[in-house]
C-alpha cells in the first residue's frame, strides 16, 4: 500500500494588498490546518509594529527578522502561511521551502492594489505613497514573483481565490491510499463538501447511478437530504435509504434489508454507494459495496468525529455477528472519504467526546505531537474551533493503514483500548457507547502496561487527565467480570490462546504484546472498578 501525502505547507506570496492574510485564514479554518502569517509573527516576536521596525531598526534588521520567522513557519507542516510581500525575494528564504511544500503567488491589477492600498497606515514600503509607487514596485519585484505559480484576485472575492487556490494545490486532499493498485482511496478535508457533492465530482468515481445509505440521525439533521439532492445536480438516478441508528443495525438483518434495496433498484457494477453518517453506517455499508456484485465504487460520508478520525478510514467494513463485534468482515478502502468538519456541528458533546476518545488512542501510541495538541484543548467542544487536531488524526491513522493496510503488524497499534472495550462494550449490551467503552479501555490497558512494565510510568495520569476532561469515563461499574471476559476470549485478535493487547511504551509510541488470561482479568477488574 502506498499513500501520498499531498502537500507539507502552502505558502501564499505576492504583493501587499493581494489578500494573502485573507485568503490563507480561509482555507486554513476550511481544510483544518495552522494559520501563520508571518508579518504576524515578526511583530510578536519584536514586540512592536513592522512600521516601528523599519523606522527604528531599519529594514535590514526587518529582512532579519523575516527570514527567522519565514523559517520558524516552514519548520511546521499541515500549515497555510501568508508571507510577507518581499520574503520570497530572498534566494536564502527560498532555499528554506521543502520538496512538498506549494507556493502560490496571488496578484492583482495596479489600480485596484492602489485603490485597496488607499490607507497605508502599517505599510512601511508605502508610506511615502504617490502616483505609481505600486506599479513601480510591482516592476521591481515581477523576475521574483514570476518564480511562482500565480492567481489573479483583481475583481474577485477571498472566496472566489480560495475556491481556486484549493482546486490548484488539491489542499483539500489529506491523502491518496492505494491498496496493491486494486483499490485506491482518496480522502479529502474540506468545510461544507458533504451537502455540496457536485464541488467533489473530481475525487469521486463517475456516476449515473448513486444508493444513499444513512441513518435516522443524519436525516433528522437534514444532511441525507442535503446530499441526495447535491447529487441528483449531476446523478441521473439516486435512490435513498433511512436505517436505525444504532449499533443494533449492524446485523445480517439490515445487512440483507440494503441487499433487497440494490436488487429493488437494479443496482449494477458501476453504481455507486455513498454512505453518509457514523462508524455504523460506513462499516454496514462498506460491507454491501465490497460484496454485492462481488464489488461496487463506495463513498463515505462520515458525520461523526469517531467516523472521521477512525470508521472512515483504512477500509475496514463489517458487521456484528453471534454478540461479537465485527466478526464478519472485509478491508475495503472507500473510493472517496469525504471529511467536513461542519458536519460535527449537529453533534451533542457526548458524541463528540466518544470520537476524541479513538483520537487520544492515536495519540497515546502513535504521535506526542497529537497528545500535544489533544492537552491543548479546554473540552470536548473545543475541536470544533480546532478542526487541524482532526487532520492531524487523520493523517497519523493514514500513515499507519499506508505500511500495513490489512493489519499484519504495525497497525495493530490501532487496536489500543479496544480489546477491553469491545469486552465491555458487549457486556453492557450495547449500553455504553464505542466511545466510552474506548475510553475505558485505553485506561484499563494503560494501567495494564505500566504495571508490566511495558510502559514507563506516568503516561496513565496524563491520560486519564485529559479523558476526564472530555466527559468520558475511565471505569465502568454494574458489570459482570466473568461476562466480560467471556466475550473478550472471543475477539479476533486472539493468537495461540492467548490476547493481543496493543499497549502504550511511552506516549506516541506502543507496541503488542502477548496477555495471559490472568494479567487480562487483572485490567478488567481495574476497568470495573466504581466509577467516581
Amino acid at each position: 500500500m502506498h499513500g501520498v501525502e499531498r502537500m507539507r505547507n502552502l505558502v501564499l506570496t505576492g504583493f501587499m494588498g493581494t489578500g494573502k492574510s485573507t485568503v490563507g485564514c480561509l482555507l486554513a479554518e476550511r481544510h483544518g490546518l495552522q494559520f501563520v502569517d508571518t508579518d504576524d509573527q515578526i511583530e510578536r516576536q519584536a514586540g512592536k509594529s513592522i512600521a516601528q521596525i523599519f523606522a527604528e531598526d531599519g529594514e535590514c534588521a526587518f529582512r532579519e527578522m523575516e527570514t527567522v520567522a519565514v523559517r520558524a513557519a516552514l519548520g511546521g507542516r499541515h500549515r497555510v502561511i501568508a508571507a510577507g510581500g518581499g520574503a520570497l525575494l530572498s534566494g536564502a528564504n527560498r532555499a528554506l521551502l521543502g520538496s512538498e511544500d506549494i507556493v502560490l503567488c496571488l496578484t492583482c491589477d495596479a489600480n485596484e492594489l492602489e485603490r485597496r492600498l488607499d490607507s497605508p497606515s502599517g505599510r512601511p514600503l508605502l508610506n511615502d505613497l504617490s502616483a505609481g509607487t505600486v506599479g513601480r514596485l510591482l516592476e521591481e519585484r515581477r523576475d521574483g514573483y514570476a518564480r511562482f505559480r500565480q492567481i489573479d484576485t483583481t475583481a474577485r472575492t477571498a472566496e472566489e481565490v480560495a475556491v481556486q487556490v484549493t482546486a490548484v494545490s488539491e489542499l483539500r486532499r489529506v491523502a491518496t491510499l492505494d491498496v496493491e493498485r486494486t483499490r485506491v482511496s482518496c480522502i479529502v478535508f474540506e468545510a461544507g463538501i458533504a451537502t455540496h457533492l457536485e464541488n467533489a465530482r473530481d475525487v469521486m468515481p463517475s456516476m449515473t447511478q448513486a444508493l444513499v445509505v444513512g441513518d435516522a440521525n443524519v436525516e433528522a439533521a437534514g444532511i441525507s437530504g442535503s446530499i441526495v439532492e447535491s447529487l441528483r445536480v449531476f446523478v441521473p438516478d439516486v435512490h435513498s435509504v433511512v436505517l436505525p441508528a444504532g449499533e443494533v443495525t449492524k446485523s445480517t438483518v439490515w445487512l440483507e434489508k440494503l441487499y433487497q434495496a440494490c436488487q429493488r433498484w437494479r443496482l449494477e457494477r458501476e453504481s455507486v454507494i455513498v454512505a453518509v453518517g457514523g462508524g455504523v453506517v460506513c462499516d454496514l455499508a462498506g460491507l454491501v459495496a465490497a460484496t454485492y456484485l462481488r464489488g461496487l465504487p463506495l463513498v463515505l460520508v462520515p458525520t461523526s468525529l469517531l467516523a472521521q478520525v477512525d470508521a472512515s478510514i483504512g477500509g475496514k467494513v463489517g458487521i456484528d455477528f453471534g454478540r461479537v463485534k465485527n466478526v464478519v468482515g472485509a478491508f475495503y478502502p472507500a473510493d472517496a472519504v469525504l471529511v467536513d468538519p461542519k458536519t460535527l456541528r449537529t453533534l451533542p458533546p457526548g458524541r463528540l467526546a466518544e470520537g476524541l476518545a479513538e483520537i487520544v488512542k492515536i495519540g497515546v501510541v502513535c504521535s506526542e505531537t497529537l497528545f500535544r495538541q489533544l492537552e491543548d484543548l479546554d473540552g470536548a467542544g473545543s475541536i470544533l474551533r480546532c478542526t487541524q487536531v482532526i487532520r492531524e488524526a487523520i493523517h497519523q491513522k493514514v500513515r499507519i493503514v499506508q505500511r500495513d493496510p490489512f493489519e499484519n503488524g504495525e497497525r495493530a497499534m490501532l487496536n489500543f483500548g479496544h480489546t477491553i472495550a469491545h469486552g465491555v462494550e458487549a457486556a453492557s449490551g450495547y449500553g455504553l457507547a464505542h466511545g466510552e467503552a474506548v475510553s475505558i479501555g485505553v485506561v484499563a490497558e494503560t494501567w495494564l502496561a505500566e504495571r508490566l512494565g511495558v510502559c514507563e510510568r506516568g503516561p496513565l495520569e496524563r491520560i486519564s487527565v485529559l479523558l476526564d476532561r472530555f466527559g468520558l469515563p475511565l471505569h465502568v461499574s454494574a458489570l459482570d467480570e466473568d461476562v466480560v471476559m467471556a466475550h473478550m476470549s472471543q475477539d479476533k485478535k486472539r493468537r495461540g490462546g492467548s490476547l493481543r493487547f496493543a499497549l502504550p511504551v511511552r506516549i506516541g509510541e506502543g507496541r503488542v504484546v502477548d496477555i495471559t488470561e490472568i494479567d487480562a482479568r487483572s485490567a478488567v477488574r481495574f476497568a470495573l472498578r466504581a466509577a467516581a
